[in-house]
């Protein structure tokens, strides 16, 4: 087995609407500018991994329409649905067998040629069916009163958020139209068009194409039955990180002295965020944040705004949101991130959230350093909700 596995490489294509791309001239653009970035050929894909949602393109068992755009021709090959980071692991989990030594995953959505309000209906299934009007931004809303309620924050810190995350001033949200209150129209996502190409690779292969390579240390994938059985909180979100921290151990010299492993309790902040570790999350609506900082252990209710200024939260700055591939879009953005600190000579980590609402949640840690721990054997759990 490898011990070694990452990110070697990628490339995104965002817009609000990008008219000018089919769905399968999005994927092939995408992936040739990633290929071409790192110097590679389709040859050296040995495996390729699908992430797209058939209900968001209109077409039953759509990926095989892109076959030849990812370049999955004659290669093996598969489609996940859903959260892109078990995409993600799936691929990591065969370089870590021995299987392959160079994977390729395909994320990418298609936002701006559907209805959202009808995709919304279809996320409330079974109740779309019934005169209730339930919709996931209705839900959303709900959710977010009773957030502010039980945290005593108010609507002013979730336009505050959103506008240091966006870049825009704290009254263009505070004065966007209200939608379902405490939500304003700049506090939900902004659907769109992506694509995402994300290379994993083995250490070993990066280095012999010269590749900048990022090390993949932690992995945790979270699934809830019944996420919302605490309405306002992210169980998911929290088990999912508890697992990826699982990875924090001491180095190997530390480790052949015989000092125990370090690992580090999900609710301290100040051990989470020791050194230069960077946190890298999907950006949906603006309650999410604040429910990730709690379950993080970064949110203390008597100063609430006091990790809002910190410059290693999604520095990275907005992301179309498109259902599955915002959150491979923020794995290759720390990748990214982390290989500019390298470049500096500078040590740094990431810890990336990857979601699909709130029942499923991925956790990834990220380091550029020389020496990182292996990826767990096991990382899938089920059941999160307390």
């Amino acid at each position: 087995m490898t011990d070694r596995t990452g990110i070697c490489g990628g490339a995104m294509f965002q817009s609000l609407q990008a008219t000018e791309y089919s769905t399968d001239e999005l994927v092939y653009a995408t992936v040739k500018r990633a290929l071409q970035a790192a110097s590679l050929t389709v040859g050296d894909i040995d495996f390729v991994v699908q992430n797209a949602d058939d209900a968001l393109e209109g077409i039953a068992i759509q990926h095989v329409y892109q076959v030849e755009a990812a370049g999955s021709f004659l290669k093996q090959e598969t489609k996940l649905e859903g959260e892109p980071g078990r995409a993600v692991a799936y691929g990591l989990h065969r370089l870590k067998a021995g299987l392959s030594q160079c994977v390729l995953i395909v994320a990418y959505g298609k936002a701006s040629q559907v209805d959202t309000a009808a995709l919304e209906l279809m996320g409330t299934d079974p109740f779309f069916q019934r005169p209730v009007g339930a919709t996931v931004t209705a839900l959303a809303g709900l959710q977010a009163s009773e957030f502010l309620k039980r945290t005593g924050l108010t609507e002013s810190h979730l336009c505050r958020s959103r506008a240091i995350r966006h870049g825009v001033a704290v009254d263009i949200v505070e004065k966007s139209a209200p939608v379902a209150l405490p939500l304003r129209k700049g506090m939900l996502p902004q659907y769109g068009d992506l694509c995402v190409a994300l290379l994993l690779s083995t250490g070993d292969f990066a280095q012999k194409k010269g590749l900048s390579f990022t090390a993949v240390s932690g992995v945790g994938l979270a699934t809830a039955a019944f996420p919302f059985s605490e309405f306002a909180f992210w169980h998911t979100a929290e088990k999912a990180i508890q697992d990826a921290m699982q990875s924090f151990t001491a180095s190997p010299e530390e480790s052949s002295e015989g000092k125990a492993s370090g690992g580090v309790a999900i609710k301290d902040a100040k051990a989470l965020f020791r050194g230069r570790t960077f946190l890298e999350f999907v950006d949906g609506w603006a309650h999410h944040e604040w429910m990730l900082a709690e379950s993080l252990g970064l949110l203390d209710t008597s100063d609430p705004d006091s990790y809002l200024n910190d410059g290693r939260i999604n520095t990275t700055g907005p992301c179309v949101y498109s259902p599955p591939a915002t959150g491979a879009a923020r794995i290759l953005a720390a990748h990214e991130l982390l290989t500019k600190e390298a470049a500096k000579g500078n040590e740094a980590d990431a810890l990336v959230i990857s979601s699909a609402g709130l029942a499923s949640v991925s956790s990834f840690h990220l380091s550029n350093r020389s020496q990182t721990t292996a990826l767990p054997a096991s990382a899938s759990h089920t059941g999160a909700e307390k």
